[in-house]
């Protein structure tokens, strides 16, 4: 996975550990005056293309990085599906946590 280190991204992918966060351009603004994500406005996207080599230059850099290191890749893989089959928002984790709230409502 390579995402932008914005919004609740963070909690799910750490840096090169199971995944490849790349850093935001910081002259967007990415939340709404009341705190919201601002992702679908028109300024947002506006703002994408505007600093879409900002962007791009990050993923080179990533690309030619895992290219490269094979087994920076490989590991980066196996965290990666650990994540998704074990992590704290593993279908399992978030099926147990569904469990006990109605557990918890239905007593």
């Amino acid at each position: 996975v390579i995402a932008m280190n914005i919004y609740d991204i963070p909690e799910v992918i750490s840096h090169l550990k199971n995944g490849i966060l790349i850093s935001p351009p910081p002259q967007m603004k990415y939340y709404t005056k009341a705190k919201a994500p601002n992702d679908h406005s028109l300024n947002f996207i506006n703002g994408m293309v505007k600093y879409s080599e900002y962007i791009i230059n990050q993923l080179e850099e990533f690309f030619a990085l895992l290219i490269e290191d094979s087994k920076l890749r490989k590991t980066i893989g196996i965290e990666a599906r650990q994540t998704i089959e074990k992590g704290e928002f593993s279908l399992e984790n978030q099926r147990q946590k569904i469990l006990s709230v109605f557990e918890e409502a239905t007593k």
